[in-house]
């Protein structure tokens, strides 16, 4: 029955090794998704800048009428809503990762608490096993003890 116990602990404290290193390959591709979302922000705020200096000096110095003027100020709104989406996913890719790491936290005190579950399992085995073998010793030193005094007896008649 207790190797049984054992065997579950021993099963369980697997399972948290197993969780512990799911969470920590999905810490790793939270921080990459992190990084992407990142690099993304920055090359297309850089492009982003150019193309609305682009679209402006198009129309600075010639006579342009409203409807291009407006045309170019939707465009660059257009270019900054872009941006603005970018930036909500790298903050998103911010939080999954904190929720990852979390996450990763609790599977690392869970690991630790079915570990200690094994131990202390592994330690109650081992106590039960040394007191049945000391009462084994025990019982072997009064059956050799009653046998000895049956044995004076018997020499004394």
């Amino acid at each position: 029955m207790l190797s049984a116990l054992s065997d579950i602990k021993k099963l369980r404290e697997k399972n948290a090794q197993a969780e512990v290193f799911k969470k920590r390959r999905s810490v790793m591709q939270r921080q990459e998704d992190l990084a992407q979302a990142k690099q993304e922000l920055q090359r297309f705020e850089n492009w982003r800048i150019q193309e609305e200096h682009r679209l402006y000096d198009e129309i600075m110095g010639s006579e342009v009428g409203l409807k291009e003027i407006d045309n170019v100020k939707h465009q660059i709104g257009l270019l900054r809503l872009k941006e603005v989406s970018l930036a909500e996913k790298f903050e998103q890719s911010k939080q999954e990762l904190k929720q990852a790491e979390a996450a990763l936290v609790q599977a690392d005190l869970a690991l630790a608490e079915a570990g200690k579950a094994v131990e202390k399992c592994q330690m109650l085995i081992d106590r039960i096993n040394a007191d049945a073998s000391v009462e084994a010793q025990r019982n072997e030193d009064l059956e050799l003890e009653e046998a000895s005094e049956s044995r004076f007896m018997i020499s004394k008649n």
